[in-house]
């Protein structure tokens, strides 16, 4: 579909008569019963149907219609953000993320970023995610990555759901876990909650403690040497699948999760520069959708 048809199917749900809305899309009847039809066509579905009162949409096409809205308000936002970054020589973003973040996904997503906004430039603390939650209430960064479930008050949007795993050089059997060396490394209140409840619900001791360390990356590199295995929430941990991975479920079959989050206090930055980096970053975490609801 062409920006076009998301207008003409805005336009038609608001106006839901083809004579009225013709006349406000500046189109004939006939041409906007064609575009209706090609839509129809494209997507293998009815969109609407004709009544005595004018048309009605169908739960398909009252999804489109919704759908097509979101994309021309994100549309224009773009536009506008876009311009005032081509208007202004340079920018600079501050942001605060948690270590995991900053580490292993988000050098990637600057590069890409970077590519596309030359002229902006960043930032970057790495600490934390209790730490990141406090840098942005006192406003010494914009905006803030957060691994886990804290309580915040401002703008909050979720990025990205963390399946947890168990990870090993070589495959071990999950009913072994108490037996074989665990090499621990900080992790959040709500992440460590997360992890132990798990255990708890699978094993009626507790780990094997080999090692405790002050970092995922040196958990990482222990692991890669045989030394023991590893606990991670981390998706970008093992581009180059150097490890076995176990999946870790809960009794009834549910994955436990961690989430990831974007934040950004109310009396925090604004403008162009922020605004497309947070957007930037929420349409990479999901999967290619565009952003949903206010910021």
């Amino acid at each position: 579909m062409r920006e076009e048809d998301f207008r003409l199917l805005t336009e038609l749900y608001r106006t839901p008569n083809m004579t009225k809305a013709a006349e406000r899309l500046f189109i004939t009847q006939p041409t906007l019963t064609r575009r209706i039809q090609q839509i129809e066509k494209e997507f293998r579905t009815t969109i609407l149907l004709r009544s005595n009162k004018g048309v009605v949409f169908t739960p398909q096409g009252e999804y489109l219609a919704a759908q097509g809205e979101k994309l021309l308000n994100f549309m224009g936002e773009m536009r506008e953000k876009a311009g005032a970054i081509e208007r202004g020589s340079s920018g600079r973003i501050k942001i605060a993320v948690a270590n995991s973040y900053g580490e292993y996904t988000l050098p990637a997503l600057l590069q890409q970023f970077k590519a596309l906004h030359a002229n902006v430039a960043f930032d970057v603390i790495t600490t934390l995610s209790g730490n990141v939650l406090k840098l942005v209430r006192s406003n010494e960064a914009e905006a803030g990555i957060i691994r886990g479930d804290f309580s915040f008050h401002g703008s909050k949007k979720l990025l990205k759901k963390d399946q947890c795993y168990i990870f090993s050089k070589s495959p071990i059997d999950l009913m072994d876990l108490p037996l074989l060396p665990m090499i621990s490394h900080p992790m959040s209140a709500p992440s460590s909650s997360i992890v132990n409840r798990w255990w708890n619900e699978h094993f009626s001791v507790a780990p094997n403690e080999s090692y405790r360390v002050g970092s995922l990356s040196i958990c990482r590199e222990m692991v890669m040497r045989g030394l023991g295995y590893g606990i991670s929430m981390v998706e970008d941990l093992d581009p180059a699948g150097e490890f076995y991975h176990i999946p870790m479920y809960d009794k009834s079959g549910k994955p436990a999760e961690r989430n990831t989050w974007l934040i950004k206090s109310d009396a925090g930055g604004e403008g162009a520069f922020l605004d497309s980096f947070i957007d930037f970053l929420l349409y990479k975490h999901n999967a290619g959708e565009w952003p949903r609801g206010e910021r």
